[in-house]
């Protein structure tokens, strides 16, 4: 039991050491406040108000020396007291700011002035000022403006890396919110993707058909596409792009010569990175209501064209009186993609939709990110 004790002390202790420790950014920030700063008005006080001369080394030795030893108490107040105000544990801060003012005058009194009238190798004129301070009867040996002044500036100090803290915390929560939202519409798209595809299959298989073993290969290489690849979060263009193809090969072998089907890219590149399966649905769609299972005809023309770091999308296809205007009502897989669209593309996409009497036309601009 005892043996347990002293681990978990132990280990409260070196987690309050850790969190003792100081960035890079607080070092400069202590180091101006209360070393340069003090420097800086030694050199104006000597420049415009004394001598008219630079100030001595002796001086900015003793202001070196003073603002070391002045840092360390509000680096225990910044590390150990300021936390518990942006906790709102307003009780443990009043005490802790009463306790630090309280032993502050003697900090200043008996460990300062008395630690550098003992430095030996110091100057004899900063020893004896030392002293005289140490010995020195006056109530408080600090100016309140001062502490109040450099209590706000470390409390601002404190303020703005917590904003920073919490910023990137909302960051991550966010990044975390939108990676889970994106998973939850990929996992509603593929099983209605794979529905389809093996629908497809199915009913060749039942007609004996000579397409079936062609279709079977290509929907494996879809499926390692989807199961493998489109985990990621980003995919080469030309990798997502020749998955598109495969599946309109797939696709075109449900219908008939009758049918027109026409899939044409140009200036594709693996230079930049899409999003696996974002524009499968827009694919999906032209086949769904631009061909028709009755009559095997109509017509299915998609376009993806790159110009720089744009790529455009345009899908036509024919329509026919049973089908739903798009326009009003939209499948579940436009319903995912459009989502999609504006968490990952916000103000990077333009998506539009014409539905005419016998044609039915979808046009999507894209901004694309290079590879990292």
């Amino acid at each position: 039991m005892t043996a347990r004790l002293l681990y978990f002390q132990g280990y409260e202790c070196a987690k309050m050491v850790k969190s003792l420790k100081l960035s890079l950014p607080e070092v400069l920030f202590f180091g101006i406040v209360f070393i340069l700063f003090s420097i800086l008005t030694d050199f104006e006080y000597n420049l415009y108000e004394k001598t008219g001369r630079l100030p001595s080394l002796l001086s900015l030795l003793e202001r070196l020396i003073y603002g070391v030893l002045r840092t360390i108490p509000y680096w225990l107040y910044y590390k150990l007291i300021l936390p518990a105000l942006f906790e709102k544990r307003y009780r443990t801060f009043g005490w802790r700011m009463l306790v630090f003012l309280l032993l502050l005058d003697g900090y200043l009194h008996y460990v300062m002035y008395g630690l550098v009238m003992n430095l030996w190798f110091l100057p004899e004129t900063m020893l004896v000022s030392a002293r005289k301070w140490y010995n020195s009867s006056v109530m408080l040996h600090f100016s309140i403006v001062y502490i109040i002044r450099e209590l706000l500036m470390v409390s601002a100090l404190g303020y703005y890396q917590q904003s920073v803290r919490q910023q990137h915390r909302l960051h991550e929560l966010s990044q975390h919110q939108l990676q889970t939202e994106l998973d939850s519409l990929r996992a509603q798209l593929q099983p209605h993707f794979f529905f389809n595809t093996l629908n497809t299959i199915y009913s060749l298989a039942l007609h004996g058909s000579a397409k079936t073993a062609p279709l079977v290969a290509r929907h494996a290489d879809i499926m390692r596409y989807i199961l493998y690849r489109a985990r990621k979060r980003r995919v080469p263009l030309d990798e997502e792009i020749n998955f598109l193809s495969n599946y309109v090969a797939v696709e075109s072998m449900r219908f008939s010569d009758n049918a027109s089907i026409q899939f044409e890219t140009q200036g594709i590149h693996n230079r930049l990175r899409i999003e696996p399966l974002l524009l499968l649905p827009f694919i999906e769609n032209t086949f769904k209501h631009g061909l028709s299972q009755d009559i095997q005809a109509g017509f299915v023309h998609i376009v993806l064209v790159l110009l720089e770091n744009e790529l455009f999308l345009e899908t036509r296809n024919s329509t026919f009186p049973s089908t739903d205007k798009r326009g009003t009502a939209k499948g579940i897989g436009l319903r995912n993609v459009s989502k999609q669209l504006s968490l990952l593309y916000p103000g990077q996409h333009e998506l539009t939709s014409q539905c005419e009497e016998t044609t039915y036309t979808l046009r999507l601009r894209l901004t694309l990110q290079p590879n990292d």
